[in-house]
């Protein structure tokens, strides 16, 4: 077993300086138990302290335990006597996937699917959205999957400004289960995603209220677009 624990990047991504170095994992019998985060967007883990919880719980496959996010970079642990070999396997395959593209600054663009986006075979970006996101955080003794609470309003998702001067015409969407060339159009207060979002929406099988977030190159536009899944839609929610 490793002595560290994985930490979903979307999750570190969202709430951003709100997730401090020393983390508080407590349960409902008031055991109060402290955790480092590398504080790492790149390759997020919890460290020191990890270990001494995985003892204490005596966290072992097959049994799942799930973090919930209370704030402060406090969390409550929840313990379930089940984690399927497919699970882990999702999750482990869903970490690796999900690493940048590249290490340098990063910007990132964050939104939901409409009952739109999902029957049409393009995807169109408005300028603001106002979204209510549901988050759950999950550990095991190899992973974590992070589940959180709260209402983001007047989120910047403004992909056109960040393609307006470049001359792209295409742009390729990294997924975590294929990668998909696809039309991009530029419009006064929009971004549309053409020939190719419906293949990536089916096979990534994208739903309604789904969360996406487009990760890319903050120092140079560039074509190339990580993009991240809300993880709920892979494993158990709380």
């Amino acid at each position: 077993m490793k002595d560290f624990a994985f930490v979903n990047r979307l999750f570190v991504i969202q709430l951003g300086i709100e997730l401090g170095p020393r983390w508080t994992i407590c349960d409902k019998k008031g055991h109060a138990h402290h955790v480092t985060f590398n504080m790492n967007t790149y390759g997020p883990r919890i460290t020191d302290g990890w270990v001494d919880i995985r003892n204490f719980y005596q966290i072992q496959p097959p049994k799942l335990c799930y973090l919930r996010h209370l704030g402060n970079s406090v969390f409550e642990i929840h313990l379930y006597d089940h984690c399927s070999e497919s699970t882990v396997h999702k999750f482990l395959s869903h970490v690796r996937t999900n690493a940048p593209l590249i290490r340098t600054k990063l910007i990132h663009f964050e939104f939901r699917l409409s009952k739109y986006n999902c029957k049409a075979s393009f995807l169109v970006i408005l300028f603001i959205f106002f979204v209510h996101h549901l988050f759950s955080l999950t550990l095991t003794p190899t992973k974590v999957i992070c589940v959180h609470h709260f209402f983001f309003q007047g989120l910047n998702s403004d992909l056109r400004q960040y393609f307006a001067n470049t001359q792209f015409s295409h742009i390729v969407l990294y997924g975590p289960k294929a990668r998909v060339e696809c039309k991009l159009l530029i419009r006064p207060r929009s971004v549309k995603i053409g020939s190719g979002w419906k293949r990536f929406r089916e096979v990534h099988g994208l739903e309604e209220k789904d969360l996406i977030l487009f990760e890319v190159d903050g120092q140079q536009a560039s074509n190339d677009v990580n993009v991240l899944l809300n993880i709920n839609d892979y494993y158990h929610p709380l």
